[in-house]
C-alpha cells in the first residue's frame, strides 16, 4: 500500500470530520419580519444605482451573517461574494421567506435557472450544502466537483482521498485521461456522503451516484472506484459493471397503448422468470406488442387467463403477417425507411418464443388455469421454420488471408487514438492477442471475452498418436481452455502456437486485475481480456477490432454475404479445416467447435467451390461415361463419289479391326463387336490397303457409353461376358444376330476343315 493510502486510511480510521459551520448558532426562523422585507425591497430598488450600504448589514444581520460565514469558509468572499449576496436577497424578497425555509426544489431552481449565478454555481451549491443540508448536487447542472469538495472539506484532505483512489485505479490500468473523471466521481461521492473520508463512502452512496449522476463517465468510473474501495478493505462488495441497473432502467420499453392489466401481468412475469436477463429483456417488449394487438382486435381480453386455443391460433396467424413497426412504439434507433416492410422470419419466431415462454411459466406457477399447451399452440409453423435454418456466411479466401495478415502485423498506429470524447484505448499487446485469438481459435464471441488468464497450456514434449504411430512435435500446437458455453461445459482444444504466443505477450504486461463474477458459473474468475477492472465488452470485436483490421487490410467491412462479424470467422475457420488437404472429419470438427450435436456442425462444414471442382474433376464423371474412338475418313472415296455408290468411306478403328457402319455410335454391339458384314479385320487385305492410303483423314470421336458398357469396362472380364450374353440375340446393323453369325462361322469352319481332311477324288 502506498504512503498516500496509508496516510489516508490511518487518518480516516481514527478521525471524524467536524462540520465547519455550526448552524445551531444562527436564528433560523423561516419567516421574514416587516423590517427585513422592507430592507430587501430597498436593496432591489436601489441595486445598480448606488453601492452596498453598511446599514444593510446591520438590518439584515440575521440573514446575511450565515452567508458571510460560509463565503469566508469556502474562500468565495472576494470572488463574486457581493453578487451572490445580492442574488440571495432578491430570491428571499421574491419568495417572501428566508433561505432556511426553501425546499430542495426551490434551491435547485435558484441554482440552476438563474442566469446571474451561472458563474458562481459552485458557490451557491456550497451555501445550500452547508446551511440547509442540500445534497441533490447532480440535479443542478454542470460544476467542477473537486473544486467544490476542496472548498467545503479542505484542500489537503480531499487531495489525499483523490490520490489514494488514483493510485488504486492506476494499478489496474487506468490512464491519466480517465483518472480526471475519477477525481470528479470521488468528489461527488464525498459530497453525497457529506464526509471527506473514504471510509465513510457506503454502498448506498455508490449506488446513488452510479444511478443518478448525469455524466456517463462518472457513472462508469464509480463502479471502478467501488473495486478500489474493496481493495482498500473499506467496503465488502463492489458494484457490478452494467448489470447493476435497476429493472426500471434495464427494461425501458414504453407501456404506451398496452392494456393496464396485460402490462401488470408482463411486469409480474418479468420479475419472476427464470430466464437469463438478456432473454427477458428481449421478450418483454414483444409481449407488450401482443398486448397492443389485443387492445386493437380483442379489447375484451385483458389478461392471459382469458386466452383460448383459438386466441393462440389467431395470434400465430397475426405474427406470420407482422410488419416492421406494427404494434410497437417506434424508437429513435428504428430505421424509418424500414417501417412497414415485412418482418424477418427470425423476428417473427422471437414473438412466438416470447409467448411460449410467458404462458409456459405462468401456467406452471399456477397463476392461470391450464387451457392449452403453449409448446404446441405457439410452435413455429413449418413454413417459417424452413426459413430459419443456419446460414453460415464464409469470408472469401482473399479477404480472409488479408485479415490474417493484418492481425499478425498490427502496430500502434493502427489503433484508435485517444480523443476528447474517448480518453483511453487498449494496449497494443491486448488488441493483438484479441485479434489473433479471433482469427485462429474459432471461438464464439462470448467464449472469447470470457477466457481465463491461465487458458493456454503448452505441450512439454513430443506426442505419439495412439493407434497410428504418428508423432506430433511439441511446438506444433498449443491447447486452449474454452470456458462454459451456451451448449456445454468447458473443454480443451488445440490451436495454432501463434495464439499462445500472442496471449503470453499480453499476460506479461497485463496489470493485476480484480476477480470478476462469471454469470454462467457463478464463480469469481480472472478474465484474460480485462483492463481497468472491467472485462472486454461484447461489442468490441464487431464495432472496434474488425473495423481496425479491415482498414489495415484494405478491404470493406461488408462483402457479398453482408457485414463481417465476429461469428463469421468461426464459419470460415470451420470451412477451411473441413476442406484442408488433410481435412478434419465431421466428428473431429464437432469436438473442435464445441458443438453438442453433429447436426450443427454440418452447417459450418461447407465444401468450398475449389474443393468441389477438384472432387468433380477427379470423379471423371463425363470421362467415365465417354470413350474416344479414332475415325478414318477415305477422302479419295469421297472425291470419286464412291460413297454415293454404297462403298465404305468412314472406318471406326476398334483396335482389332475396322467398322464401316455409318451409325456406329448407335450400334448396340460397338463395345463387343459381333463382327458382322460391316466388320473388316485388320489382318485382311482390304484393311492393309486402307492403311497404306496417304489421303486418310484421322479424327477423334467421343462415344457415350451405356451403364452396362461402363460396368463392363470398369469391372473386367466377367461383366464383359455378361454383356456378350445379353447382346447374343440382338441384331447387328447387317441383320444377323451374334448367335447366328457365330453359328454360321462355326459351320463354315467345320466345312473348311472337312474339305481339308477329305481326300479329293482322283
Amino acid at each position: 500500500m502506498s504512503q498516500h493510502a496509508e496516510a489516508a486510511l490511518s487518518g480516516t480510521r481514527q478521525e471524524h470530520w467536524t462540520w465547519p459551520i455550526d448552524i445551531s448558532a444562527y436564528d433560523r426562523a423561516e419567516s421574514i419580519s416587516p423590517e427585513e422585507l422592507e430592507t430587501l425591497r430597498e436593496i432591489i430598488r436601489r441595486q445598480g444605482t448606488v453601492g452596498w450600504s453598511p446599514a444593510y448589514e446591520i438590518k439584515l444581520a440575521r440573514l446575511l451573517g450565515p452567508i458571510r460565514d460560509v463565503l469566508f469558509h469556502t474562500r468565495s468572499a472576494r470572488r463574486g461574494g457581493q453578487s451572490i449576496v445580492s442574488n440571495l436577497c432578491r430570491e428571499m424578497f421574491r419568495r417572501k421567506a428566508t433561505y432556511w425555509a426553501w425546499s430542495t426544489e426551490e434551491w435547485i431552481e435558484v441554482i440552476s435557472h438563474s442566469v446571474r449565478v451561472e458563474h458562481y454555481r459552485g458557490d451557491f451549491i456550497g451555501l445550500a450544502y452547508l446551511l440547509c443540508g442540500f445534497s441533490d448536487i447532480y440535479r443542478v447542472g454542470h460544476f467542477f466537483q473537486p473544486k467544490l469538495a476542496s472548498k467545503i472539506f479542505g484542500t489537503d484532505i480531499v487531495a489525499q482521498a483523490l490520490t489514494t483512489i488514483r493510485e488504486e485505479l492506476a494499478k489496474v490500468g487506468y490512464g491519466h485521461g480517465r483518472l480526471i473523471w475519477a477525481d470528479r466521481a470521488v468528489a461527488e461521492l464525498l459530497l453525497i456522503g457529506r464526509s471527506p473520508y473514504l471510509k465513510d463512502i457506503t454502498p448506498e452512496t455508490l449506488e446513488r451516484v452510479y444511478l443518478n449522476s448525469p455524466a456517463k463517465s462518472v457513472r462508469t468510473i464509480t463502479a471502478a472506484i467501488s473495486h478500489a474501495l474493496v481493495a482498500l478493505s473499506l467496503i465488502k462488495e463492489p458494484l457490478a459493471f452494467r448489470s447493476y441497473l435497476t429493472p426500471a432502467l434495464k427494461y425501458n420499453a414504453p407501456l404506451t397503448g398496452v392494456p393496464p392489466e396485460w402490462a401488470d401481468w408482463c411486469l409480474r412475469w418479468r420479475t419472476t422468470t427464470t430466464y437469463q436477463p438478456v432473454t427477458t429483456k428481449h421478450f418483454f417488449p414483444l409481449l407488450l406488442a401482443i398486448g397492443r394487438w389485443l387492445q386493437e382486435k380483442h379489447p375484451e381480453i385483458t389478461g392471459p387467463g382469458q386466452w383460448t386455443r383459438e386466441t393462440a391460433a389467431e395470434c400465430v396467424a397475426m405474427v406470420q403477417g407482422l410488419k416492421i413497426g406494427q404494434y410497437t412504439v417506434v424508437m429513435d434507433r428504428t430505421f424509418p425507411e424500414k417501417v412497414g416492410d415485412p418482418m424477418r422470419p427470425a423476428s417473427k419466431a422471437g414473438y412466438l418464443s416470447a409467448l411460449r415462454a410467458f404462458f409456459k411459466e405462468i401456467q406452471e406457477w399456477e397463476w392461470i388455469e391450464r387451457r392449452f399447451d403453449p409448446r404446441r399452440s405457439f410452435a413455429i409453423p413449418r413454413n417459417l421454420l424452413a426459413q430459419l435454418k443456419p446460414n453460415p456466411r464464409v469470408i472469401s479466401d482473399d479477404a480472409w488471408f488479408k485479415l490474417l495478415n493484418a492481425g499478425l502485423n498490427l502496430i500502434q498506429a493502427d489503433l484508435p487514438q485517444a480523443t476528447f470524447h474517448k480518453v483511453y484505448t487498449y494496449p497494443l499487446e491486448m488488441v493483438k492477442a484479441v485479434a489473433v485469438t479471433w482469427l485462429f481459435a474459432g471461438l464464439r464471441s462470448d467464449e472469447l471475452i470470457r477466457l481465463r488468464v491461465e487458458c493456454i497450456r503448452w505441450v512439454s514434449e513430443d506426442v505419439t498418436i495412439t493407434g497410428t504411430g504418428d508423432s506430433l512435435p511439441k511446438e506444433a500446437v498449443c491447447l486452449i481452455e474454452v470456458p462454459v458455453n451456451k451448449t456445454g461445459n468447458s473443454f480443451t482444444k488445440p490451436v495454432d502456437p501463434l495464439v499462445g504466443r500472442a496471449i503470453e505477450a499480453w499476460v506479461k504486461v497485463r496489470p493485476v486485475q480484480p476477480a470478476a463474477l462469471d454469470s454462467k458459473t457463478s464463480e469469481q474468475v480472472h478474465y484474460l481480456f480485462s483492463l481497468r477492472g472491467k472485462r472486454l465488452g461484447h461489442e468490441y470485436v464487431n464495432k472496434t477490432l474488425i473495423p481496425i483490421l479491415c482498414r489495415k487490410a484494405g478491404i470493406p467491412e461488408n462483402d457479398a454475404e453482408g457485414r463481417i462479424t465476429s461469428h463469421r470467422a468461426r464459419h470460415t475457420i470451420a470451412t477451411q479445416l473441413f476442406n484442408a488437404r488433410d481435412p478434419m472429419s465431421l466428428t473431429e470438427l464437432q469436438e473442435w467447435l464445441g458443438h453438442s450435436s453433429p447436426h450443427s456442425t454440418q452447417y459450418y462444414a461447407r465444401i468450398t467451390p475449389t474443393r468441389l471442382m477438384k472432387s468433380y474433376a477427379d470423379a471423371g464423371y463425363f470421362n467415365h461415361a465417354l470413350r474416344t474412338i479414332e475415325v478414318l475418313i477415305d477422302q479419295q472415296a469421297i472425291k470419286e463419289a464412291a460413297a454415293s455408290r454404297g462403298q465404305p468411306w468412314m472406318y471406326y478403328d476398334l483396335g482389332h479391326g475396322f467398322c464401316t457402319y455409318d451409325y456406329f455410335s448407335q450400334c448396340p454391339h460397338r463395345l463387343a463387336c459381333a463382327r458382322c458384314a460391316f466388320y473388316i479385320p485388320k489382318q485382311s487385305s482390304q484393311a492393309q490397303l486402307l492403311e497404306s492410303k496417304g489421303n486418310l483423314l484421322r479424327l477423334k470421336q467421343e462415344i457415350s457409353l451405356t451403364e452396362d458398357e461402363i460396368a463392363a469396362v470398369d469391372e473386367g472380364l466377367d461383366l464383359m461376358n455378361k454383356l456378350l450374353d445379353k447382346l447374343a440375340d440382338t441384331p447387328t446393323p447387317a441383320g444377323p444376330t451374334p448367335r447366328e453369325i457365330r453359328t454360321n462361322n462355326e459351320l463354315e469352319t467345320h466345312r473348311l476343315h472337312f474339305c481339308l481332311e477329305t481326300p479329293s477324288p482322283s
